[in-house]
């Protein structure tokens, strides 16, 4: 089975401030404004849609927005690297190394689904101690789509051999409603977790909804029954 993997709240928690600071950077350097450090949502969205929304309420017109895209992802992910902490471990969500391990045993291959830029998700999970579990080549990345509806079926094709994986052998796991609806988007099954910050109710979409990252080794097994 593929695992289709979140980060911020699923894999990690309280890890977003480096983060959150280095998208800050990256519009202010390469579009001269500062930020609001509040105003918008940003659980479970891309990066790419992050940004275009506080660009936009500091009032950069969404050509200038379209035209500086790569300067901003680039600012944004070398400011990252010099902003986030080296050691991320104690940002672990409990039980995840374990189950990455026991998962992965099982004949599992761990990918990723995440708002992130890819950049700075494979450097998050580096400095968490994370990034063995992970192989560089599969995934879908914030910085591969603006929409993250559409990042499921992109790592599908990454992780297939010439094909993508069939949906039926993917699911997505991840803490917020967003993550529910790219798995709906995609056809694939969805693992709601409420290590972030929603509660089961609001992850009602998901095909199992669990509190903890041990109990996913139970949901695929009896997938698999």
């Amino acid at each position: 089975m593929l695992l289709l993997f979140d980060i911020d709240g699923t894999l990690l928690v309280r890890a977003a401030d480096a983060h959150r600071r280095a998208l800050h950077a990256g519009i202010e350097e390469v579009h001269g404004v500062q930020a609001p450090d509040d105003d918008i949502p940003t659980a479970g969205r891309t990066d790419l849609a992050i940004m275009r929304s506080l660009l936009l309420l500091c009032g950069v017109d969404a050509r200038a927005i379209d035209d500086g895209v790569e300067a901003t992802v680039s600012a944004a992910c070398t400011a990252y690297a010099r902003l986030c902490p080296p050691d991320l471990s104690q940002t672990v969500a409990p039980g995840v190394p374990e189950a990455l391990a026991g998962l992965v045993a099982a004949g599992h291959t761990p990918a990723l689904v995440t708002g992130n830029l890819e950049p700075i998700a494979r450097l998050k999970l580096r400095r968490a101690g994370l990034g063995e579990w992970f192989a560089s080549g599969p995934g879908g990345f914030g910085s591969d789509h603006e929409d993250r509806s559409e990042l499921p079926a992109l790592a599908r094709r990454r992780a297939g051999d010439g094909r993508p994986v069939p949906r039926e052998a993917a699911v997505v796991i991840g803490d917020t409603p967003l993550d529910v609806a790219c798995a709906q988007a995609d056809g694939v099954r969805c693992v709601g977790i409420t290590t972030g910050p929603h509660p089961a109710a609001d992850l009602a979409g998901a095909d199992v909804v669990i509190d903890a990252m041990a109990d996913l080794a139970g949901v695929l097994a009896a997938w698999h029954a």
